[in-house]
């Protein structure tokens, strides 16, 4: 996504869950996305713009209810996995890029943030 770098999706995510994230662009919600440090209204709506397609089609459970299931996986490193693959697609990533970019670290012991870090600097 063009504007946004590693720093601004960083403090995005920091800010809110990617299931909040998601939620906020399905609902037009700029101010969800402007609490994040470094992100305007500017930057809110571009975001929002060209997420919000992308974010309606791969995940119709949120758009119909608001409602992300939860995972499947048990224990926290899925759950922790779960939310790491969350935000990459919100970021724009497709489910192929964040399977092989999963791959290629060790998440055993990493936060959420760790491994998106991780993947957006890789």
């Amino acid at each position: 996504m063009s504007g946004v770098g590693p720093k601004a999706a960083l403090s995005i995510l920091s800010s809110a869950s990617p299931e909040a994230l998601a939620l906020a662009v399905i609902n037009d919600d700029e101010t969800a996305l402007t609490i994040a440090p470094g992100v305007g209204k500017k930057l809110a709506q571009r975001i929002m713009l060209e997420l919000k397609d992308k974010i309606s089609k791969d995940m119709p459970s949120l758009k119909a209810t608001g409602y992300v299931p939860p995972s499947d996986h048990a224990g926290q490193q899925g759950s922790t996995l779960r939310d790491a693959s969350a935000a990459l697609a919100v970021l724009g990533y497709t489910q192929g890029e964040i399977s092989a970019a999963l791959r290629s670290i060790d998440v055993a012991s990493m936060s959420v943030e760790e491994i998106i870090r991780e993947v957006l600097s890789a």
